[in-house]
């Protein structure tokens, strides 16, 4: 958040509140958990996911969708760049 303000789309908010999807997925870099400390918040009773941007590792969510709240997992993965495949 810069100064206080919350930098996500606001049409993207009002719908999320309108129409109360069970998960919403999202990926921009200036809400990445690294920076917000967040890869997911609730919001009424939908979710919303953000496993993360970075250069040098791979970041993923998974969840159930029929228990979100006592499944959802954050994993990052070693660093891509200096891994052997």
């Amino acid at each position: 958040m810069a100064r206080g303000k919350h930098p996500g789309s606001k049409a993207l908010r009002t719908f999320i509140d309108q129409h109360a999807p069970l998960l919403t997925l999202h990926g921009h870099i200036h809400e990445a958990p690294h920076l917000s400390g967040q890869y997911a918040i609730q919001l009424g009773p939908t979710w919303s996911v953000n496993p993360g941007h970075d250069e040098r590792r791979f970041q993923a969510v998974s969840l159930d969708t029929d228990d979100v709240a006592g499944t959802i997992k954050h994993t990052v993965f070693d660093d891509l760049i200096s891994s052997k495949f």
